[in-house]
């Protein structure tokens, strides 16, 4: 990046107009149990490829033949319901105890956090950020956001947005909680946005989170920290947005003419 980009951003950061998209990456340095995409599917690719030998070869050709949406596609064709997804994510991402700090897994501790562990996150939570986006099931920000006692609102559902200026926590996949009644976004069929069926219906039954991302990725500026922009929303997002520049660069290009 140049001087003059980087700049710019400094000068956009301090007018507010700076947005965050935080993925998985970045809660690795809370802790190491908060897993990766790929990490996070290696028991699922035992349970659906028992003829696995070579783990640390056989993964690799496996995501290669496959991709992240097929292995679990796959899964969910073998477990025949829906909520072999929901306890699968619960049984792999840690819940944080919000009195102790403890990290656990089915009621088993499996970590626990402290200021030194959450340093980088209580100093994101400190910026002029206009939002922060996340697609993290991960309950690292909340909980930071409530350790500090900081201004952000956590919006798990679309029916919470508005059209103010107060700075958000957007969980935009849906969030780890102990209640077993949340679905996210309001969808009682589904408590995450996990399975390519979910990708596919997204734009349709979450509207309100996907035009405020197009619209805030066209009119704004994003930092991304720990997000590899693979994210199969993120990147019909970003077409979207490009197609809209293209189309209005075209139609001035016209009207000089």
């Amino acid at each position: 990046m140049s001087v003059k980009a980087l700049k710019d951003l400094k000068s956009k950061y301090l007018r507010n107009n700076v947005s965050l998209l935080i993925g998985s990456g970045f809660s690795k340095n809370a802790s190491e149990k908060f897993p990766l995409w790929g990490p996070l599917l290696e028991d699922m690719i035992l349970e659906v490829f028992p003829e696995i030998n070579d783990p640390n070869s056989d993964f690799k050709k496996i995501y290669q033949s496959y991709g992240y949406l097929g292995v679990i596609d796959k899964f969910l064709s073998v477990k025949g319901i829906r909520e072999s997804i929901e306890a699968y994510i619960q049984n792999h991402i840690p819940v944080i105890d919000y009195k102790t700090g403890a990290l656990r897994i089915n009621s088993k501790k499996v970590d626990k956090l402290d200021d030194a562990n959450l340093e980088l996150h209580l100093k994101l939570l400190e910026g002029n950020w206009k939002n922060i986006f996340t697609t993290n099931y991960d309950q690292l920000l909340e909980y930071c956001n409530y350790k500090n006692k900081k201004h952000w609102e956590v919006i798990e559902d679309s029916s919470k947005l508005s059209i103010g200026e107060d700075p958000a926590i957007i969980k935009l996949h849906g969030t780890l909680s102990c209640n077993n009644h949340f679905y996210f976004d309001g969808q009682v069929r589904h408590k995450y946005i996990f399975t390519r069926e979910d990708y596919q219906k997204y734009p349709n039954e979450h509207e309100a989170f996907t035009q405020l991302m197009r619209i805030s990725l066209l009119r704004g500026t994003f930092c991304l920290l720990g997000f590899s922009g693979e994210d199969p929303n993120f990147t019909s997002w970003v077409y979207w947005v490009r197609s809209v520049v293209q189309s209005n660069t075209a139609e001035k290009k016209v009207a000089k003419h």
